[in-house]
């Protein structure tokens, strides 16, 4: 029996695997820049369609997705969770079931305010 198995319809670029044992993945799609940590399980329940994992996400230790739900981009699963709904993006969830405990502004948002230039008043 393999300790790491993943099975998707596409995987982005730039997925990390920490210490893959015990690792199963059966996933619709996998966004770029993820990471999985070990013991994660993601797959079906009794739903003929598999989770979607989206950008930039991070799933810890023991983390368990199920069904046909969508992990928003940006967004962290913490260790031992039970995701069994949709996880919106740019927040961190945690518990069994998931509940949100941390939710932040979109990152490009952020970003986008630390470049705007700032206004200046005319002289005129």
């Amino acid at each position: 029996m393999p300790t790491l198995a993943i099975q998707a319809k596409s995987i982005g670029a730039g997925l990390v695997i920490n210490h893959g044992h015990g690792t199963f993945v059966t996933a619709n799609e996998i966004g770029e820049n993820c990471l999985l940590d070990q013991m994660v399980t993601i797959g079906y329940n009794n739903e003929s369609v598999p989770p979607t994992i989206g950008k930039n996400v991070t799933i810890h230790v023991g983390a368990t997705i199920v069904g046909e739900v969508n992990i928003g981009d940006n967004s962290i699963v913490g260790a031992n969770t039970l995701v069994i709904s949709d996880v919106p993006s740019d927040v961190t969830v945690l518990g069994v079931p998931a509940k949100i405990i941390v939710a932040r502004k979109p990152a490009t948002t952020h970003r986008q305010s630390k470049t705007q230039p700032k206004k200046t008043k005319d002289a005129s």
